[in-house]
């Protein structure tokens, strides 16, 4: 008995196969390029929202700033009123305006210490003070 023979690469089975593959790889190329349109349009949004949310943050810093000294100068002069010495006041003021400035100083050390990524560096072998031991003694 013959062996059976390959068909011929040009028959109508693998023609259409082959466009298939073609317009499959179009497709594909076509929503990925949708979608990565889409994804440029919400980065950009994303962008603008945020430089408006920073932009908003800080003139509401501004805001809460001016309410907080003329909260002070209000408090400075009805105390001052009641006979105390404004000098004595204003260094007050400055004392508990300074330790609330250091405390927030503090907190902020404290919590950048999160932005280090410890545990994720001792988890990839860069070996840290906090990685485990294995990956500290790997070559």
């Amino acid at each position: 008995m013959p062996a059976p023979q390959a068909a011929p690469p040009d028959t109508p089975a693998e023609q259409s196969l082959g466009a298939a593959a073609l317009g499959t790889a179009a497709l594909i190329r076509d929503l990925l390029g949708d979608a990565l349109g889409l994804l440029a349009l919400e980065a950009r949004l994303a962008g603008l929202s945020l430089a408006g949310m920073v932009a908003a943050a800080v003139a509401a810093a501004f805001a809460v700033l001016a309410f907080w000294l003329l909260l002070q100068a209000g408090l400075i002069v009805a105390f001052g009123r009641l006979g105390i010495d404004v000098l004595w006041l204003l260094a007050a003021f400055a004392l508990l305006n300074g330790a609330g400035a250091l405390l927030l100083l503090l907190a902020i050390r404290r919590l950048s210490r999160n932005l280090m990524f410890k545990a994720t560096a001792g988890a990839l072998g860069k070996g840290g003070a906090n990685a485990e031991p294995a990956a500290r003694n790997s070559p």
